[in-house]
């Protein structure tokens, strides 16, 4: 439940800061890096 939460979440921004178009690549910078987080924690 924990990893499909922070997925959701991410999505949510990732939707949210292209749809503003404000600190684009700096955000999408930021949730990349969480996504290697998300991925490195499930193995």
């Amino acid at each position: 439940h924990l990893h499909g939460l922070n997925m959701n979440l991410m999505m949510t921004d990732l939707f949210f800061f292209e749809k503003n178009g404000e600190n684009l690549v700096g955000c999408q910078q930021n949730i990349s890096e969480l996504y290697h987080l998300l991925i490195f924690s499930k193995s």
